[in-house]
C-alpha cells in the first residue's frame, strides 16, 4: 500500500519523503494510484495549502527558495490549490504533479513566470486546453492520460522535450500542430493509436524536421525519407478532429 501523504489542501494530498522516492521510480510511479487516491481522508486535507507544507515538500526553509515541488492533488471535486501556487513560489522551475485527478490544465493558473518542466502523467486529462497559460514550459510528460487533440500545442513555441506516451491520439495527422514547436527535438508518442500507422516513424520524423529523438530512438535519415502519397494513403493528410473517447486507459506500466 502506498504511504498516507504528510498533509495538504482540500482536494490535495502532499507526498511523504518514501511516496516522493517512489515517484522518482519510473517503473512505480503508478502502482496503486487509483487506490491512494480513494484513500485519502477528509481529515488529513486542509482547507489551504500551508507555506510550512511546501517548504518541507521542497527540502528548504524560505518559500521563497522553492525550486522544485512534487504533489499529489484533485481538482475534479472543482476545489484546487493549484491556481494561486504560482503567485506564491514565483521561483518554481519544475512541478511533478503525475498521479493526480486534474480536470483540466487550466486549473493550474497562469502565473508561473520560471516553470520550465511539468509533468503531469496519468492525471485522467482528456485534452490540453489551457497550454497558453503556461508558454514558457521546456518539458512536458503527459504520458498515460486520455489525449486526443494536439491542437494546444501551438502555444508552446519554446517546447524541447514532450512525452505523450500511451494516449488516444489516433490521427497521424495531429502531429502538424506540433510543427509550431519549433524548439522540440525529443518526442515519444509510442502506444497511441496512431503509431501503428503505416508508415509512422518516417511520417512523423518527415513532417517534424526539428525533432532529433522519436520514441526514444535516435531520428536517421532514412527516418527523413518523405512518404508518398500513395505509400501513406493510410495516414491522415491534416488532423482531423473526431469524437474524444473520455474512457480511461489501459493499465500498461510506463
Amino acid at each position: 500500500a502506498l504511504d498516507r501523504p504528510l498533509s495538504g489542501a482540500r482536494g490535495a494530498g502532499l507526498l511523504g519523503d518514501r511516496w516522493r522516492s517512489r515517484m522518482e521510480d519510473a517503473g512505480a510511479m503508478f502502482d496503486g494510484l487509483d487506490e491512494f487516491r480513494d484513500d485519502l481522508d477528509e481529515e488529513l486535507l486542509a482547507d489551504h495549502l500551508a507555506d510550512a507544507d511546501i517548504c518541507e515538500l521542497a527540502g528548504v526553509e524560505r518559500i521563497e527558495d522553492v525550486r522544485s515541488l512534487a504533489l499529489v492533488v484533485k481538482t475534479t471535486d472543482g476545489t484546487s490549490v493549484l491556481g494561486d501556487l504560482g503567485n506564491r513560489v514565483p521561483q518554481l522551475t519544475s512541478l511533478k504533479l503525475s498521479g493526480s485527478s486534474i480536470a483540466s490544465i487550466r486549473d493550474l493558473g497562469t502565473n508561473w513566470p520560471h516553470l520550465d518542466v511539468l509533468w503531469l502523467a496519468r492525471c485522467g486529462l482528456n485534452d490540453v486546453d489551457g497550454l497558453h497559460g503556461l508558454h514558457m514550459i521546456r518539458e512536458l510528460y503527459l504520458a498515460f492520460n486520455d489525449i486526443v487533440d494536439l491542437s494546444g500545442f501551438v502555444a508552446l513555441e519554446q517546447l524541447n522535450v514532450l512525452d505523450l506516451e500511451a494516449n488516444k491520439v489516433a490521427d497521424i495527422g495531429q502531429v502538424e500542430f506540433l510543427t509550431c514547436c519549433s524548439e522540440l527535438t525529443e518526442l515519444t508518442l509510442q502506444h497511441n493509436p496512431a503509431a501503428q500507422a503505416a508508415h509512422y516513424r518516417r511520417t512523423v520524423c518527415s513532417r517534424l524536421p526539428q525533432v532529433c529523438a522519436l520514441d526514444d530512438e535516435v531520428v536517421t535519415a532514412a527516418d527523413r525519407e518523405p512518404v508518398s502519397e500513395a505509400a501513406g494513403s493510410g495516414a491522415a493528410a491534416g488532423p482531423a478532429h473526431s469524437s474524444r473517447d473520455t474512457s480511461r486507459p489501459g493499465t500498461a506500466a510506463e
